[in-house]
Formats: structure tokens, C-alpha cells, sequence
């Protein structure tokens, strides 16, 4: 979970819980907007007119070098939080999420298991998730008022202990 700083109200807001944690704005959420991760080579063949921004920012940054290297395959965590061991802790991981806190997450385990595909009803709301077995890039079909979270399942799971979790059958 990343915590992101907000320059105008100085507060901290949760990636996963989508809410200001601390100054003026806690416990304000966020409205999420749903994007997809796709490799960089689908992107622009679906988008050739895409220009990319400079890596020439001005500051002593080695852009093109990740600054976590290793770290979504390690089991090492930065940080101290329990983990669920059903799974690998970096196990990537869809969220779906309601405002009253109901929470179900979809390990990509568990939806590879499934053929890829998974269609049912979460919260009296018919949902569908594809998973792209080249890219492992997921596809999340969801109405309003869910919300669609992506990241390591200790994350997820850390966000929303009681929630539960799509098993394949």
C-alpha cells in the first residue's frame, strides 16, 4: 500500500483504503478510477500516437532502474504487518470492495485456477474477472458502487482481514 502525499492539505492518503490517514483531510476518501496495467509494447500498438513523458526531470534519479528491484517476487516485506499465509505475500491480487466495508479478493492464483475466468455475483452485484494468461494482466467487469482494487494480496488482505476470498473450485 502506498501512501501518497498531497502538496495543497499536506495530509497522507491510503492507496488501498482510498482515505486520508493523517492532516486536514482524514478519513476524506477518494472517488477511484479504474485503469488496467498493460506492458508497455500493447499500449503502444492499441496507442502510437502516445508520447512518453522525459526521464530529463532535472533531479539524481536513475529512472530507468526500478528503486525496488526484486521486491514483487521477494517474500520480504518493508515493513513490519501480519501476513496471511494462503499465499505468497506479493501474490498480486483484485480487490472488489463496497462503501459499507464488504470486501472479496481474488488472489491471481486462485482466478489462473479458474481458467482465467470468473464470473459471479459479489454483494448482489454480477461481476466478471479475466485473466490474461501471456501479460497476467487482469480484467475486472464490476457495476457501481464497487470499488476495484489491485496489489499484493498482504496488502489486500492487511486492509480487509475479514473479507473473503474467491477459492477456486
Amino acid at each position: 500500500d502506498l501512501l501518497m502525499f498531497d502538496r495543497e492539505t499536506e495530509s497522507l492518503w491510503s492507496q488501498i483504503a482510498a482515505e486520508s490517514v493523517t492532516g486536514p483531510s482524514v478519513e476524506q476518501r477518494l472517488t477511484l478510477v479504474r485503469s488496467k496495467l498493460r506492458r508497455w509494447g500493447e499500449w503502444k500498438r492499441a496507442h502510437p500516437e502516445t508520447t512518453v513523458l522525459s526521464a530529463e526531470t532535472g533531479h539524481l534519479r536513475r529512472y530507468g532502474h526500478p528503486p525496488y528491484a526484486g521486491y514483487d517476487t521477494s517474500e520480504r516485506l518493508l515493513f513490519p504487518v501480519g501476513t496471511d499465509p494462503r499465499y505468497h505475500p506479493k501474490m498480486r491480487t483484485v480487490g472488489l470492495r463496497l462503501p459499507d466495508g464488504t470486501a472479496r479478493g481474488y488472489p491471481l492464483e486462485e482466478v489462473r485456477r479458474a481458467g482465467g475466468r470468473v464470473e459471479e455475483t459479489f454483494a448482489g452485484h454480477p461481476v466478471k474477472i479475466r485473466l490474461d494468461p501471456e501479460s497476467e494482466v487482469f480484467t475486472v467487469e464490476a457495476p457501481s458502487p464497487i470499488e476495484v482494487v489491485e496489489g499484493f494480496w498482504f496488502a489486500w488482505n492487511a486492509f480487509h482481514p475479514g473479507g473473503s476470498v474467491f477459492v477456486a473450485p
